[in-house]
């Protein structure tokens, strides 16, 4: 989990500005160079570990970008778990669906339903 974006080997991120729509994208193309490792990490034991430091991770980068101006009284812990948790649930449909989507797809799916 890089905090720069840089030249992956099915896209090129060094020139996109780090929003948060990027960051996402820029994951879902690294879960996506490793297909095959992914699906076999979350059929054994260790997939809810995988999950669980994915959405630690997440947690950490959709707090670094929801300010407490656009929460509307909702709390921002409330918002950043809700945030990390819906992507943990995308991850794992997009896997089950055998990433049919782009990751750029995918992205703009998440964020129609998490405005």
């Amino acid at each position: 989990f890089s905090e720069e974006l840089i030249s992956e080997s099915t896209d090129d991120f060094s020139c996109v500005n780090n929003d948060l729509e990027a960051k996402i994208t820029h994951i879902l193309y690294h879960l996506k160079d490793s297909k095959r490792d992914i699906k076999g990490i979350l059929s054994c034991e260790s997939g809810e570990l995988f999950l669980s430091v994915i959405k630690t991770y997440l947690e950490q980068l959709f707090n670094g970008f929801i300010t407490k101006d656009s929460l509307e009284g909702i709390p921002k812990e409330y918002v950043v778990n809700h945030m990390a948790g819906s992507f943990v649930e995308t991850i794992k449909w997009w896997i089950e669906n055998d990433m049919a989507q782009s990751p750029e797809e995918l992205t703009r799916y998440f964020f129609t339903v998490i405005p």
